[in-house]
């Protein structure tokens, strides 16, 4: 385990260190565009668009 990943571990079973966004975060009524959102990083921030209560267009181009 990298040893960063490690304090970061410990300080979340601590309940100290950086605290939920999410729960707190909401884009609901909204609507978001993410270009290049079929995989990677888009993809990912995609999932959290969705979860955060927008409404999402995902473009992409295939190559």
């Amino acid at each position: 385990m990298d040893p960063g990943n490690a304090v970061v571990a410990a300080d979340l079973q601590s309940g100290v260190g950086p605290s939920p966004t999410l729960p707190i975060f909401t884009l609901n009524g909204r609507v978001v565009i993410v270009t290049g959102g079929a995989s990677g990083l888009g993809l990912v921030m995609s999932k959290a668009i969705v979860e955060s209560g927008a409404n999402l267009a995902i473009v992409d181009i295939n190559s």
